[in-house]
């Protein structure tokens, strides 16, 4: 066992730790542990908008996953939609921009209404014709 030095540390210790959190404290601003907390926190909000109080697990589970995936689909839409713009294939472009707005709106109807069939069957369908009409659309 080490002793103790100043501070209630082991010698040998530097005490970055403490050092850095001051410094922050003194600054008024939030340590880097306390932004990955509160990005943690968002996704999490972000996750359960369509929970019930008395959903189960595998429920949240399953409202936890078809958000995420509505997010990362809207924003590869929103990636596939500026290639397409960049090309000059302007009426392409709209196909994945009208996804993610589509999307944008069946998640705030989930938050809304918490109905989670509806919502999970216009956004499989939506994710289903989003390729479809992008290559009709392309002719």
């Amino acid at each position: 066992m080490k002793p103790l030095g100043l501070g209630g540390r082991a010698s040998g210790e530097t005490g970055a730790r403490s050092r850095a959190t001051s410094r922050y404290a003194r600054r008024g601003k939030k340590t880097p542990r306390d932004l990955s907390d509160s990005s943690t926190h968002w996704v999490t909000r972000l996750g359960a908008l369509g929970d019930r109080p008395g959903d189960d697990d595998s429920a949240r589970l399953q409202h936890r996953l078809l958000v995420y995936m509505g997010v990362l689909m809207s924003g590869g839409g929103l990636l596939w939609g500026s290639i397409a713009a960049s090309q000059e294939l302007f009426l392409p472009a709209v196909i994945p921009y009208g996804y993610t707005l589509i999307t944008i709106a069946n998640l705030t109807y989930f938050r809304l209404t918490k109905q989670f069939a509806v919502v999970r069957f216009v956004q499989v369908l939506i994710s289903l014709l989003l390729p479809f009409f992008f290559q009709w659309s392309a002719r």
